[in-house]
């Protein structure tokens, strides 16, 4: 059987059976359709969901957003609040990550003001996804902001404020250099000794 006719097959025994209004069943459904980047699939099923919990939600906006689709993942993510939905770090940063696809730094100024009010702007996945659009959108004092605001840092947060700097040739601009190099002789010298105790 192929995957378009196993979808489909899927898809009429969740709708006969009546588990359309099972959040597990159909967040596992709409992951499976955007597996195979059947989003127009996982869109259909997405709408018959009588009350779509914001896993649901998110799981959409992410696959619009690994699709390709920017601006229907930030159509969605805009619905949210209409619905009442609660937007969680999850929404934030597949709504972040569109944001920086497409460089409407506006729109990412708005998400990030979101974040803070929501009390997630310190989340880590958060933070990074932050530095990562400002930069892709050319604001890089903004994105130096989030990152010398940031507690904690992981190799991703340093790669992304490397890579805006780079991005907009504002080097000069990214501060504690000797510090990142310390953090990844530290991060090396930690994945040697792991794969030397193996």
């Amino acid at each position: 059987m192929d995957a378009d006719r196993l979808k489909k097959k899927l898809h009429c025994h969740i709708l006969q059976s009546g588990f359309v209004s099972n959040a597990l069943v159909t967040i596992a459904l709409i992951n499976f359709f955007l597996k195979f980047e059947s989003v127009n699939d996982a869109h259909k099923l997405f709408v018959e969901i009588p009350e779509p919990t914001v896993v649901s939600w998110n799981s959409l906006i992410s696959g619009y957003v690994h699709s390709g689709y920017f601006s229907k993942a930030l159509r969605l993510f805009l619905q949210l609040e209409s619905y009442e939905v609660r937007a969680n770090s999850f929404s934030f940063t597949a709504a972040l990550a569109a944001c920086g696809q497409l460089s409407l730094l506006q729109l990412g100024q708005s998400i990030h003001s979101q974040t803070v009010k929501f009390g997630v702007e310190f989340s880590m996945v958060v933070s990074n996804c932050l530095i990562d659009m400002y930069g892709k959108c050319g604001s890089v004092l903004e994105a130096i902001r989030v990152f010398s605001e940031m507690i904690d840092k992981d190799v991703i947060t340093w790669n992304s404020v490397t890579a805006t700097a780079a991005r907009n040739r504002r080097l000069e601009e990214t501060e504690d250099w000797k510090m990142h190099s310390d953090f990844s002789i530290k991060c090396q010298t930690r994945i040697q000794s792991h794969t030397t105790s193996l």
